[in-house]
């Protein structure tokens, strides 16, 4: 497409601007494909293979959502599914990612995993 983000880096793996976060839901890593920033990886788009659903406490508003939400999406190799008051819904590729990570992140943002699923 000519003329179509001129200017713009773009990931060689897939036309980035084609994508919209729907990837994301459907268990891709979309961080790395221009979302934000030019896009400069030149990583495989790998899928997340391996479900879980963390059941967190302290959770009480839209903030909080927000918050695990970002500590969550920072991990390399997570894709976030879904984050409401008192759990997340991921899925992570296993080779890059040590499930403790994910508790990690969570407790780092100021709250507690009761259990992961």
């Amino acid at each position: 497409m000519p003329g179509y983000g001129a200017g713009r880096k773009v990931c060689p793996e897939a036309p980035c601007e084609w994508l919209s976060n729907p990837a994301r839901y459907a268990g891709y890593n979309t961080r790395h494909m221009g979302f934000g920033p030019a896009c400069t990886s030149k990583r495989p788009i790998r899928m997340a293979n391996k479900a879980e659903t963390l059941k967190i406490e302290g959770m009480s508003c839209g903030h909080c959502v927000g918050a695990v939400r970002r500590a969550l999406e920072e991990i390399e190799g997570v894709a976030v599914q879904a984050v409401e008051i008192g759990t997340a819904q991921i899925s992570y590729d296993p080779e890059e990612v040590d499930p403790t990570r994910l508790v990690e992140a969570v407790e780092e943002a100021g709250y507690t995993v009761l259990e992961t699923a």
